[in-house]
């Protein structure tokens, strides 16, 4: 990053996370564990080498137990990086190679998958619904068997995860 390092970003942020700096410029391992970062892996990375990174961060999310509670995104869009409260979002989208994060004011718009997002938000409030949408449930305000009202938005429900959604509505009370 040219004009905004990894480092800079964590001299940003109040509290902590879990990191692993990945470069092939050695000179910025020292300063990594100056930041107490869990891993630094060496490029080019050996399948090994990743599998022991692996093990350090599930040690640390079972010594941290707030490593769990990602309440926070950090994303960055249009070269800006954006901290995006997942109490906000209302529904992420997939639009190609891209992913659209929707809060009642704003849309912020990043390069990714939906997938990734999926994984990274697995136990909280989100839930997919389609294979292009995942919902914040604690928005969920109707449902026609078709589609999700949140906010203004009709959000489709796919027949792959209908009845998981239909489920999941009983349970939270909703229909």
């Amino acid at each position: 990053m040219p004009e905004f390092s990894g480092f800079n970003l964590l001299d940003r942020l109040e509290t902590k996370p879990c990191v692993v700096i990945t470069s092939g410029n050695t000179d910025y391992a020292v300063t990594a564990f100056d930041y107490t970062v869990t891993d630094f892996l060496k490029k080019p990375v050996t399948a090994e080498r990743f599998k022991q990174t692996l093990e350090k961060v599930r040690e640390y999310q079972t010594t941290h137990p707030s490593a769990r509670d990602h309440k926070n995104l950090v994303l960055k869009s249009d070269g800006k990086f954006i901290r995006l409260s997942l109490s906000e979002i209302l529904f992420i989208e997939s639009v190609g190679d891209y992913v659209k994060y929707v809060t009642p004011d704003k849309k912020i718009i990043v390069h990714g998958t939906l997938k990734g997002v999926e994984d990274s938000i697995k136990e909280l409030h989100f839930r997919r619904a389609h294979r292009s949408y995942i919902v914040n449930t604690q928005y969920i305000r109707g449902f026609d068997g078709n589609a999700l009202q949140i906010a203004d938005y009709l959000i489709p429900v796919s027949k792959s995860h209908k009845t998981d959604m239909i489920n999941l509505l009983k349970t939270l009370g909703k229909i």
